[in-house]
């Protein structure tokens, strides 16, 4: 995992979305690396409430529930 922690929301919602329902509901390692690689520490900082103020726009609550919902499950 990368120690970035300045991803913004925006990233993670082009980068779920440009990935597709193609990769959503296939098992790749390849795609499970890449988020890792791009965002785990992003997925950490959120699920300890470091990104809480994302809850303030449309967008960062969008890109909250994908980090700790859709990329935990790549994660694991």
């Amino acid at each position: 995992m990368t120690t970035d922690q300045t991803v913004a929301p925006q990233e993670v919602i082009d980068f779920w979305f440009k990935a597709g329902p193609g990769m959503w509901f296939t098992a790749s390692d390849e795609f499970d690396a890449a988020i890792g690689a791009r965002f785990g520490a992003t997925v950490q900082a959120a699920g300890t409430g470091g990104h809480d103020d994302w809850q303030d726009t449309p967008l960062g609550a969008l890109a909250l529930v994908l980090l700790l919902d859709q990329f935990t499950r790549n994660l694991n």
